[in-house]
C-alpha cells in the first residue's frame, strides 16, 4: 500500500488538472515516477491502487506509448 500525504495528493490533482486542459484522456492515465538511484519507477494510480508500469534506467528515453498501463 502507498500512503499519500495531503500535499502529494494536491500535487497529483494539480498535475492532472493541468494536463486535462489540453487532453482529458491523457489526464486519466497520468503516470508519475519515483527516482531510485539510477532507475526510474513509473507507476499509475487507478481506483486507489498503485500499478507499477515499468522500471527503466534514468538515461533511457521512453516514448509515451511505452508508459501506458496495461489492462
Amino acid at each position: 500500500m502507498v500512503n499519500w500525504s495531503q500535499r502529494a495528493r494536491a500535487d497529483l490533482k494539480a498535475v492532472h488538472d493541468y494536463i486535462a486542459k489540453d487532453s482529458p484522456q491523457n489526464a486519466k492515465v497520468v503516470a508519475r515516477e519515483i527516482p531510485a538511484y539510477s532507475w526510474r519507477v513509473l507507476y499509475h494510480l487507478r481506483e486507489g491502487q498503485v500499478f507499477i508500469v515499468t522500471l527503466v534506467h534514468k538515461r533511457r528515453h521512453l516514448e509515451p506509448e511505452q508508459i501506458q498501463p496495461n489492462g
